[in-house]
């Protein structure tokens, strides 16, 4: 058994990976980013990233003397809160961009609210599993690629590329699923 904290699958190591491009760059992302006035969709099913690279988008944004208000939605909290609005309101300046992560949660009318406080913003971008709320920044994709470098990471002596497909195809590309499973594997010292 491999304890938790010298887990290489452990919460912490994994969300410090930066995230990964396949065949984009951020000097390419932010520039479309500017193109689309700042209003645009991350894309991808589940475990793709999207989190990852909406957090570290906000950050380089900050270098850019932007400020970002976040706000995330689940399945069990699909409705803006008051504090929510409150977030929303103080989002209206130029310099202001929204970030919300998980915005398919967000019912019709609720995305019809949020875009219309977000007006005066200077930027919306949002993580969704499909396309069509916002113009898409990026369309993300399971890739063995992507995979192998973050394994790379985390475990470089990682078992055999069949292996590796396995897991991939077991999870259908969810990064996120597979570590998960190498956790608890390493956790029950398989």
């Amino acid at each position: 058994m491999t304890a938790a904290h010298e887990n290489p699958f452990r919460t912490r190591r994994v969300e410090a990976l930066p995230f990964q491009f396949t065949h984009d760059s951020w000097p390419r992302l932010l520039q479309r980013l500017e193109q689309l006035n700042h209003r645009a969709a991350i894309v991808g099913p589940h475990g793709m990233g999207k989190t990852t690279l909406l957090v570290e988008l906000a950050q380089r944004l900050r270098e850019r003397d932007r400020t970002i208000h976040h706000l995330r939605f689940t399945e069990e909290q699909p409705h803006l809160l008051p504090e929510d609005r409150a977030i929303l309101d103080q989002a209206s300046g130029q310099d202001d961009v929204v970030m919300i992560d998980s915005c398919e949660c967000l019912g019709w009318l609720e995305w019809q609210r949020v875009k219309l406080a977000t007006c005066k913003a200077g930027g919306l971008v949002i993580t969704a599993h499909h396309p069509g709320r916002l113009p898409a920044l990026i369309e993300m994709k399971p890739s063995m690629e992507i995979l192998d470098r973050l394994l790379g990471k985390l475990l470089p002596t990682f078992p055999c590329p069949e292996e590796r497909l396995a897991l991939f195809n077991r999870h259908k590309g969810n990064i996120r699923d597979i570590f998960r499973e190498l956790y608890d594997r390493h956790a029950q010292g398989v």
